[in-house]
This record gives C-alpha cells, sequence and structure tokens, in this order.
C-alpha cells in the first residue's frame, strides 16, 4: 500500500505546488522537480523503497511516449520548410558545446584530455522531456516551435553518436593500441541506432494495419498503446534506444496516414499522458542531490557556464545558415539548455570505466544536472514566449 500512498501524495503535492508557481510564473515542469527533490531521499526522504523501483519503467514509458509525440513534426509535409533549420541547427547546437567544453577545460584550465573531451560529450544532448512538456504545457504552436521539436528528436541521435565516438577515442587514450575495441564500440552504437529505426517503423506498419479492425476511440487508444508499450519492452531487450524506436514509429505513422487521420493517433494519449508526465519529473526530481551543487568547485562552474554559451553559440551559427534572425537563433540556444537523462546513464558508464576520473565526472554532470533540470523549463518556457508562440495567458 506504501506506492498507492506516495502516488496519492505525488499527484496531490504536484497541483498544489503547480498553483503555487503559477503565481509566480514558473513552469509547471520546474514544481514537479521541486516537488521531487523535497519528497526525495536527500531532503525529507518521504517516498517508499517501492516507488524509487517503479520510477525505471515510469521514465521509459513516459520517454517513448514524447518521442512517439514528436515524430508528428517528422511528416514530409513538414520537413520540405524546416528540414534545412532542423539539421543545421541540431548539429551545431551538439557539436559546439561539446567542442568549446573540451577545448576550454583542457587548455585554459589544464584539465586531463580525457576528462575534458568526456565532459564536452556529456555536454551535447537536450532533454527532450522538459522542452516537449514545456510545449504542451504552453500550448506552444508556429514554426519556431515544430523546428524546436524536431531539432529536440534528432539531438538525441546525434548525442548517442557523440558519446560513442567520445567513449571510443577516450578508451584509445587511456590505451593505446585497442583501436579494434574502439571500432567495435562505435559500430556497436550505429547498429543499436540502425536497430531501433527498423523496429520503430516495423510497429508502426502494424499500428496502421491493425487500427483498420477497430472503431471506437477506446479501442484504438488501447491498440496504439499496446504497441507502445511493445516497442518499449522490445526495445529493452534487443538494447536499442527507446526515444529512437518510439520516434521511427510515430514518424512512419504520420508519413502513411491523411491529414486528419494521422493527427487522430496522436491526439489519442492526450488522456493519458498529465499524470504520467507529473511522476516522470517528480521522480526525476527525487534522483537529484542539492548536496552537490557546493562542491562542484571551478571546473563544475566554467562547465555550467560553458553549456548555454556552446548551445546558444550553436543556435545562432545554425539560424545564419539557416537564413533565420538572430533572435530565432539565440531563443532556439536558451530552449535547448534542459540536460538529457542520458547524460547521467553516460556519467555512471564512465565512472566504471574511467575509475581514475569516474568518480569526479559524476559528480560533476549529476551536480550540472540539479542546475539544468531547474533553469532549463524556466529558459525553454521564456524562449517560446519571446518568439511570440505561447498561447496560455500570464506567462
Amino acid at each position: 500500500m506504501e506506492l498507492v500512498l506516495n502516488l496519492g501524495l505525488i499527484f496531490l503535492l504536484a497541483l498544489l505546488f503547480k498553483e503555487i508557481t503559477e503565481k509566480i510564473k514558473l513552469p509547471a515542469v520546474t514544481s514537479y522537480i521541486i516537488v521531487g527533490i523535497l519528497l526525495g531521499p536527500y531532503v525529507f526522504n518521504i517516498l517508499s523503497r517501492s516507488i524509487y523501483d517503479a520510477s525505471f519503467i515510469i521514465s521509459e514509458v513516459v520517454l517513448g511516449l514524447i518521442a512517439f509525440f514528436i515524430s508528428q513534426q517528422f511528416s514530409l509535409k513538414h520537413l520540405r520548410f524546416l528540414g534545412k533549420p532542423v539539421v543545421y541547427i541540431s548539429v551545431l547546437c551538439a557539436i559546439i558545446p561539446w567542442l568549446l567544453i573540451t577545448l576550454v577545460l583542457w587548455l585554459t584550465f589544464q584539465l586531463d584530455f580525457t576528462a575534458a573531451f568526456l565532459l564536452g560529450a556529456l555536454a551535447a544532448a537536450t532533454g527532450p522531456a522538459v522542452v516537449a512538456a514545456i510545449v504542451k504545457e504552453c500550448r506552444a504552436r508556429g514554426k519556431f516551435t515544430n523546428i524546436l521539436l524536431g531539432v529536440v528528436a534528432v539531438d538525441a541521435a546525434w548525442g548517442l553518436m557523440i558519446l560513442a565516438v567520445s567513449l571510443g577515442i577516450a578508451k584509445s587514450f587511456a590505451s593505446p593500441g585497442q583501436s579494434p575495441a574502439i571500432l567495435s564500440v562505435i559500430g556497436n552504437s550505429f547498429f543499436q541506432l540502425a536497430g531501433a529505426v527498423a523496429l520503430g517503423m516495423a510497429l508502426g506498419y502494424l499500428v496502421l494495419y491493425f487500427s483498420r479492425f477497430v472503431e471506437t476511440h477506446a479501442e484504438r487508444l488501447i491498440c496504439l498503446l499496446g504497441f507502445l508499450l511493445l516497442a518499449i519492452g522490445l526495445s529493452f531487450t534487443f538494447g536499442f534506444t527507446i526515444f529512437i524506436t518510439c520516434l521511427a514509429m510515430g514518424t512512419l505513422i504520420v508519413n502513411k496516414t491523411e491529414e486528419p487521420k494521422g493527427k487522430e493517433f496522436f491526439s489519442l494519449l492526450r488522456d493519458i499522458d498529465e499524470p504520467l508526465l507529473i511522476l516522470f519529473f517528480i521522480l526525476a526530481g527525487a534522483s537529484l542531490d542539492p548536496r552537490l551543487l557546493p562542491g562542484v568547485g571551478l571546473i563544475g562552474l566554467i562547465y555550467i557556464i560553458l553549456r548555454p554559451i556552446g548551445k546558444i553559440s550553436g543556435g545562432l551559427l545554425g539560424a545564419r545558415l539557416s537564413k533565420e534572425s538572430k533572435k530565432f537563433g539565440f531563443n532556439m540556444g536558451l530552449s535547448l539548455l534542459p540536460k538529457a537523462g542520458i547524460a547521467i546513464g553516460a556519467g555512471l558508464l564512465i565512472k566504471s570505466q574511467f575509475p581514475a576520473i569516474g568518480d569526479k565526472i559524476l559528480a560533476l554532470i549529476l551536480a550540472s544536472t540539479v542546475v539544468f533540470e531547474l533553469i532549463g523549463p524556466i529558459c525553454t518556457r521564456f524562449a517560446l514566449a519571446r518568439m511570440g508562440e505561447t498561447s496560455k495567458p500570464n506567462i
């Protein structure tokens, strides 16, 4: 029963804090994360072990739903108009923070190259869940919003590739002469991406086939949800990236259906996504340890400063190449500050594979995640409002 009590407490406190934070113009996502921090083991330690045991499943399901939601931006019709900005901005907003942090920490602060290189790679990815939730909360619509969602989706793939390449190169510096193993690490990562895309497309075809035999709204929801959960479960079983699998599944559906019917698939999940998003962000907040912040040191502070500079620089350069305004590019970079959960997983992997530097890298990543999880939603909502694409009043 502890799990049920925890869920009741989570939903009621989420509603209360949302009302409070709306008074001071903070996004709901920020309020959920704050609730999580307060309920978590590092502050009041109210949540039971059972809720943490369920957090992994909840996180994976929500990421799958978010990827499916974002995939509606990947129709060929949209891509004809938005393709260039999405590609330019996503690539540059991933590569520039990676290289900027690597070079500054290595050349200016004399940090070990392997550590600097890995920290740079961990700065590349953006948290798609936060961005998608802010867009939904603000009811944002328009060209900037469409490009932002496209960038966030593609950014997930770039982030995974950058991490794979960086881990391979870092291993070569740590253990010279092991290039075949490096190629194996990189090749395996690309295989996982290709496998995720193939699985998602196959399941997308199955959704379209079986949807012909269902008639009511409830039946369509059950059919879609069943295949989404199947996509998440199979991805986990085969070691594929769940986000990419569900993104590919939704992309196929949106491109193989006519406009009104295609939108129906994505509107089906609106009845169930809000409670899952609340759980996702509160449990994400509960995993953050605010006690790490005072110990970030100079390197941590520089990392926290350089990541936004890199993201905004990538947005500005990408906007220029896409013939968009400076305002567009600046706000795009600002919108991409939320930190991806993949960075924490990669930090744990680095800790096991690079014991000499892994502990310090993981501590810095965890501390910076606290910062970006709190300020990221605020920056994303501010950028959307500045571009005039929020429909919600009083933002």
